[in-house]
């Protein structure tokens, strides 16, 4: 009988053991396959970034920056997201001041928002996998990124009209960035960054000034894009 008993109980510690394996395991699998290691709620959604050339600017060189986001967001967040390149648009003009010469930044961004914001809730929502939010309790989010090659301004740095490379809203939906002031065409992605990072993360300036950070401020001076590749440890801790 006691032979019986010390049988029985063996099987019993060695099921124990292989279902405590056995469910670190699927943790481990989970967490790499659904990326929980990123803390961020919106990170998780399934997101689609729209972009809109503006007045003229070459399509060649917005579907250029399509491909670069796509591949960057991935290397930065461990995550996909879907950019998607809308017909191109005229810019009002409402945003255009005579005084200065320029588009006001502000005004582009909400006639942005106006425009194009129902077609991208729309299209965000068909990009999204039909079972996204059954099995993972989230949804799809949107972002609009409107591109120009005109020069844009915004009051800022004490000044009514200062000529920006782009503009944001802090959490916002809608940003504006433009090729005008930009040294190097490479680094357009880096600028479509930054702005996102304001807009979608509701991200600062960085907050050491790291010059190496994609979120560091240029002060009305040269960002020196070609320094900047990623988010420092600073602005990655804020994403959240």
């Amino acid at each position: 009988m006691r032979k019986i008993f010390k049988l029985l109980l063996g099987f019993m510690i060695s099921l124990s053991i292989s279902g405590f394996l056995f469910s670190c395991n699927n943790t481990s699998l989970n967490r790499e396959n659904h990326g929980t290691e990123i803390n961020n709620d919106r990170l998780q959604s399934s997101l689609t970034v729209f972009l809109i050339p503006l007045d003229g600017i070459k399509i060649d060189r917005v579907n250029k920056l399509k491909k670069e986001f796509e591949n960057k967001y991935q290397e930065l967040f461990e995550k996909p997201c879907l950019v998607e390149v809308l017909d191109p648009w005229n810019i009002p003009d409402s945003c255009f001041s005579r005084k200065f010469n320029r588009y006001l930044a502000p005004k582009m961004i909400g006639s942005l928002k106006s425009q194009f914001k129902d077609t991208a809730q729309k299209r965000a929502k068909e990009n999204a996998p039909s079972d996204w939010e059954k099995y993972f309790g989230i949804g799809y989010d949107y972002y609009i990124i409107g591109v120009t090659d005109k020069d844009i301004s915004t009051a800022i740095h004490g000044r009514e009209n200062f000529g920006i490379l782009g503009l944001s809203t802090y959490g916002g939906d809608t940003s504006v960035i433009s090729t005008y002031r930009l040294k190097r065409e490479q680094d357009l992605w880096k600028l479509a960054i930054h702005e996102f990072g304001h807009g979608f993360f509701n991200l600062r300036h960085c907050p050491v000034d790291d010059v190496n950070c994609i979120m560091a401020d240029a002060k009305g001076k040269n960002p020196h894009f070609e320094l900047k590749e990623d988010f420092c440890d600073n602005c990655r801790a804020n994403i959240k």
